[in-house]
């Protein structure tokens, strides 16, 4: 998106005033940046806009929760998808600080959702924002891995080291700070059904892990797959399992910034 059209479209989301007040943030953080200067800790929590539906979302300041709401909320990402009517269950994993779900749950009133993210700093936010939407999700301090087993932080910074790029690795047993995983199947048992309208994974690289290890037995319950891959992963390349788990099958594919978008035809 254009520089100057980006913009506009922040201050329609946001207003005279939000545009402000986040307009002043960006400075701070860029001010900060440019003096190098250590960012404050990830804990205060700000208003940045109304959902859609009407509810507000949340972000921290000097963070890259702005980022991820650019992404979504002002570049659309997710407007490839198109009309969601039907669709009624979804996990998201790599849920971040729930905008995502948030995306999905204020456009259609019948989505239930699995949201699942293994930061705990993260998860307080994604709670907060999907607050709203109780009765309709299940949140896990918890990542997506191919198998039931504990993650812990990598020992190594992925990408910008931001706080939507924490990416976790299998943990031995009994490690300390460890996490619960859930495998795609346990997530699709969580939400009652035998179906899953809607798989999202923005997993830093684990997408690998997950494709490549048993995913030919759930791969035929999904209808629609969306998907940030990470080709500069630890994990290696999803790109090769992904084709192989896809191959034979009736999708459709598109590209919608970072996201690759497949669609199951019929």
């Amino acid at each position: 998106m254009h520089p100057a059209r980006s913009e506009l479209h922040w201050l329609k989301h946001l207003g005279p005033g939000g545009y402000l007040r986040f307009g002043l943030d960006r400075l701070a953080r860029a001010g900060r940046r440019l003096a190098r200067l250590p960012r404050p800790g990830p804990h205060e929590v700000r208003p940045i806009a109304r959902n859609c539906d009407g509810n507000l979302l949340y972000y921290r300041p000097y963070t890259s929760d702005l980022e991820a709401y650019r992404q979504i909320f002002i570049e659309a990402e997710f407007a490839p998808v198109g009309d969601l009517t039907g669709a009624t269950t979804m996990i998201d994993g790599g849920g971040y600080v729930g905008f995502s779900s948030a995306w999905f749950l204020a456009r259609n009133p019948d989505l239930r959702a699995v949201v699942l993210e293994p930061d705990p700093n993260n998860f307080a936010v994604l709670q907060r924002n999907l607050a709203p939407y109780a009765d309709r999700v299940a949140l896990f301090n918890a990542g997506v891995w191919s198998h039931e087993c504990r993650l812990k932080p990598s020992s190594d910074i992925f990408r910008d080291g931001h706080e939507w790029t924490r990416s976790f690795e299998e943990a031995s047993p009994g490690e300390e700070g460890a996490v619960e995983a859930m495998s795609i199947p346990r997530a699709i048992e969580r939400l009652g059904g035998d179906r899953l309208s809607i798989l999202k994974l923005d997993i830093e690289g684990a997408e690998t892990v997950v494709f490549r290890h048993g995913a030919d037995s759930w791969i035929d319950r999904v209808d629609l797959l969306v998907c940030e891959l990470h080709h500069d992963s630890p994990y290696g390349d999803p790109l090769p399992p992904l084709q192989s788990l896809l191959e034979g099958g009736r999708w459709s594919g598109k590209e919608s910034g970072e996201l690759m978008i497949f669609r199951r035809e019929g």
